[in-house]
């Protein structure tokens, strides 16, 4: 399990580093499309987490990544589902303390 918190703490880092404008849409957009590869490694990969989370932390660059779900399945995932941001906030706090 000690893998699946790398991605978990590379998400937490880019939303320290990039501040919420459109220019570092790419950032985040790059990273989402590399994390459902995980997929073949873990038995869950909480990107309906990650996304709510992004989504509350990050609202222009989310919304602005929303142009690119036509574009890519993981990204329309992203941006179409949500669930409870403290119960995403809880999954991957558990998830890193595994």
């Amino acid at each position: 399990m000690k893998k699946l918190v790398d991605p978990i703490e590379h998400f937490e880092k880019l939303l320290q580093k990039y501040p919420d404008e459109i220019k570092n849409t790419y950032e985040f957009y790059s990273f989402f499309k590399k994390l459902p590869l995980a997929n073949q490694t873990f038995d869950y990969v909480p990107i309906i987490e990650l996304g709510t989370i992004f989504k509350y932390k990050k609202p222009k660059i989310f919304f602005e990544m929303r142009k690119f779900s036509r574009k890519s399945s993981v990204i329309d995932l992203i941006t179409s589902s949500e669930t409870d941001l403290q119960s995403a906030i809880d999954i991957i706090n558990k998830l890193k303390n595994q």
